[in-house]
């Protein structure tokens, strides 16, 4: 949760620039009345033309998810199988592509037999991600809190902002200032805390802690992506695809996709995962946790509403994630904007949150979870909302470029109001550098240090190889 954090390049999230990345396999179930594709046939059967549409739909599919492993039964099959997968998209039909292949081996194989079983096998397994992909999507349309007529179809198209006036470009620190608290000192923390949790419980609110309270709240994969140009939704799924399909030729189980890419955050490879606590304290101390680097520099302790309120009462967060669809997260189901607002994907109006059932000894020992980050759909509507509440205007580029995960900044100590937009509520502590190591040691008094937060080998190899381990 204290991972570096560094600004992309300006962003504006309500332009769709390219079409989304097909979600393949998510839609390859034959139409009614059309044969399933058949790679092979036995004898006296026949094959499918490629170039009928049911046929390139789980071609693509099969290329995408992989050949089921448990029917390799040796480096020949494999071999025949890799070569399937990388021709079957450049010819036309499978006899030139069995042509291609070895009589002898087809022969000694059973490549007959075994590409049925493999198309059978993943046929099935698409039409049940299809259909839970389904589900899930017409739940999640059901409990959106977003509002239609804030997301007219033509404004999440094109860039938009409150204001054209020449100004310089806010800073992400500026956006989380907008109602953040001063912590100078322990009593103050306690105190902000006391107050925070008293007034805010009912959001059910999740903690993140930055060292460096300019950072920007983006994952690890943003940052990555920005180092290169400006990053939305669809270059955020196109980088997982690739991950996926990488992943695939290291031989990696991907059956479960998030606890696949929880796995990559918990090694530090980049994902749209941000790492969340459910305890304060927690945030606290990833917030002040020494680095020679860092401990001049203010720092910042957030905290998320799960949902927003909604007339008198804060809405219920809706948590059914769909942790076992597949080869597929759920998310890329979601072709562009306009079918991923209706899901509240993008448009603060839910934190989308995961806290795994089978947690790690570190993760236990932070009370962790994460966020999913989505590209932010903010129109001119939406923004006019932003800046109805705070006393500055704000462009969507500015409150992009600041958090991917979209909140209203809001006061800590004041029971938070609706609003027409239905945005979750983002509190802020800014504790001042100076009031870092009391800070420090009153957690360490709590049993808050780097070897219990951070209790598994890995974390002892981290702190050995950072700036406080031999020299």
């Amino acid at each position: 949760m204290s991972d570096d954090s560094a600004d992309g390049d300006l962003h504006e999230p309500d332009r769709d620039s390219a079409e989304a990345p097909d979600a393949e396999g998510l839609s390859a179930e034959p139409a009614d009345g059309e044969p399933a594709v058949d790679g092979a046939n036995g004898k006296g059967g026949r094959r499918d033309d490629l170039s009928n549409t049911s046929a390139q739909d789980l071609a693509r599919s099969y290329a995408r998810f992989g050949a089921n492993e448990a029917l390799l039964k040796n480096s020949d099959l494999s071999r025949i199988v890799e070569s399937w997968s990388s021709n079957v998209f450049r010819q036309a039909s499978m006899d030139a592509l069995l042509e291609s292949l070895s009589a002898n081996v087809l022969k000694q194989a059973g490549i007959d037999s075994l590409l049925q079983s493999i198309v059978k096998t993943n046929s099935a397994q698409l039409q049940q991600i299809a259909r839970t992909s389904a589900l899930f999507t017409n739940q999640a349309m059901k409990d959106a809190l977003s509002v239609a007529s804030l997301y007219p179809a033509l404004q999440l198209r094109r860039s938009s902002g409150p204001s054209t006036a020449p100004r310089e470009s806010r800073p992400a620190s500026a956006f989380f200032n907008a109602h953040a608290v001063e912590i100078d000192s322990v009593s103050a923390l306690l105190k902000a805390l006391y107050k925070l949790q008293q007034k805010q419980h009912e959001h059910r609110l999740v903690w993140r802690g930055q060292q460096d309270a300019s950072w920007a709240v983006h994952s690890s994969l943003y940052r990555q992506l920005a180092s290169t140009g400006v990053v939305d939704e669809d270059r955020l799924v196109s980088a997982e695809i690739e991950v996926l399909d990488q992943a695939t030729r290291w031989g990696r189980d991907l059956t479960r996709p998030l606890d696949f890419f929880a796995d990559l955050q918990h090694h530090g490879a980049p994902t749209r995962l941000i790492d969340v606590s459910t305890d304060p304290d927690i945030a606290c101390w990833f917030a002040v946790e020494p680095h020679p680097d860092h401990d001049k520099q203010d720092a910042l302790v957030l905290a998320w509403g799960r949902s927003p309120r909604v007339g008198k009462r804060v809405a219920a967060p809706n948590e059914n994630l769909p942790a076992a669809l597949g080869t597929t997260p759920f998310w890329h189901a979601w072709e562009d904007s306009e079918h991923r607002r209706p899901a509240d994907w993008g448009t603060g109006t839910r934190t989308w949150t995961w806290f795994p059932p089978a947690l790690s000894d570190r993760m236990r020992a932070q009370r962790a979870g994460f966020l999913f980050e989505a590209g932010p759909i903010l129109t001119t509507k939406v923004v006019r909302v932003f800046n109805e509440q705070l006393d500055q205007d704000w462009r969507a580029s500015e409150i992009a470029r600041a958090t991917s995960i979209v909140g209203l900044p809001s006061r800590h100590d004041v029971l938070t109001k609706p609003n027409t937009a239905n945005l979750v509520p983002i509190f802020a502590l800014r504790i001042l550098a100076e009031a870092k190591e009391p800070i420090r040691d009153y957690l360490e008094g709590k049993g808050l240090r780097y070897s219990s937060v951070y209790p598994d080998l890995g974390g002892l190899v981290q702190h050995l190889k950072g700036p406080y381990g031999p020299r």
